[in-house]
């Protein structure tokens, strides 16, 4: 498969994750990060956050269904640092934690909830 070198493939997703969200009722959403030293000392954290997961009581399915799903994710990553292909991810250059973290759960709200953000900003 796919994958930087040490990276462990299949990533094997334990029991307990899609368990979470059975008990909660809720959806889930793959992410797949990345840290990356692209040519310079500072480190640069790449994310691809794809479509929401459908709850299901089923956990055995939801387990392998979030485990493929992050493994797309991340997949995604490796596939544009090969081709040089990121301008399809949003810099968020030049920012302290607080400010990447409040843009991450900006991206969580638009994709998980979309009126969060109020009328003229839902997709």
């Amino acid at each position: 498969m796919p994958g930087v070198a040490g990276e462990e493939r299949p990533l094997g997703f334990r029991p307990g994750s899609a368990e979470v969200a059975r008990v909660a009722k809720c959806v889930t959403v793959p992410i797949g990060l990345r840290y990356e030293h692209r040519g310079s000392e500072r480190p640069e954290l790449l994310m691809s956050i794809g479509q929401p997961l459908p709850w299901t009581k089923d956990v055995t399915a939801a387990r392998a269904a979030h485990e493929a799903a992050v493994t797309g994710r991340l997949d995604r990553l490796d596939e544009a640092l090969r081709d040089g292909s990121v301008e399809g991810f949003e810099a968020l250059e030049g920012m302290g934690v607080g400010a990447a973290a409040q843009g991450a759960e900006r991206a969580l709200a638009a994709i998980t909830r979309p009126w969060a953000l109020g009328p003229s900003r839902a997709r």
